[in-house]
């Protein structure tokens, strides 16, 4: 189901754009690109809502009294459609489309946020691919700050970097200019993200060391664990 909406009103954006959808005033579907909302938070800066995709709606709360303090940070470049309400019955299938959005949505988000970092952000790049692939198993991603896909996965930007680069290194993980990098799908898809993937290679030195095992390994002297 999609409302009538035109092309010629598109609100096109960049990657890294930071788009204030309080500003709209109005629904808006995503035609291309993809973006993470967040909340402003005067206290700790921009908190993780969600991801949204083509074909997503934003701003449903101008349809009523609650205005929230969300922002759309955009991963890659697209653009946004206004969604027109003119038909009859047409606010009810906008109502029931929002809320089987906001179920998928709560389902993604539970999948970035469990498992280990490296499955985390397997997931994550399968759910950008998907949306810009042309069918075949190469995807052209936007390469978002190490920040940005930290936060998305619940993770430390060390974490992901270590993630990415051994990525790059088997392959699966392109990169083509230092704003895009070309992903296999169809090997991501088969992969199953190792045990230490997050590890410095210190720690994965520790862990083949003769007595690894045992508390204390490799720290310094008085030092206990956490």
């Amino acid at each position: 189901m999609s409302p009538p909406e035109s092309a010629a009103l598109s609100l096109h954006f960049d990657a890294a754009d930071l788009l204030d959808l309080r500003l709209a005033g109005r629904v808006l579907r995503v035609a291309q690109g993809a973006l993470v909302l967040t909340r402003a938070d005067t206290g700790a800066g921009c908190e993780v809502q969600t991801l949204a995709l083509p074909g997503d709606l934003l701003g449903l709360e101008c349809l009523g009294t609650h205005t929230a303090s969300q922002q759309a940070l955009a991963l890659s470049a697209g653009s946004l459609q206004p969604v027109t309400l003119e038909r009859p019955g047409a606010l009810t299938d906008l109502l029931a489309e929002a809320y089987d959005q906001a179920c998928r949505q709560c389902r993604d988000m539970l999948a970035l946020r469990s498992g280990p970092v490296g499955e985390r952000l397997r997931r994550l790049l399968m759910l950008l691919g998907a949306q810009t692939g042309d069918g075949h198993d190469m995807a052209d991603l936007s390469r978002p700050p190490l920040r940005t896909l930290a936060a998305l996965v619940d993770a430390t930007p060390e974490s992901v970097c270590r993630v990415l680069s051994r990525l790059r290194k088997l392959k699966m993980l392109q990169p083509v200019t230092p704003q895009r990098a070309r992903v296999s799908l169809q090997a991501l898809n088969d992969f199953q993200p190792p045990r230490g993937m997050t590890e410095s290679g210190l720690a994965r030195l520790a862990r083949h060391e003769p007595g690894a095992g045992r508390a204390g390994a490799l720290e310094p002297p008085g030092e206990a664990r956490p």
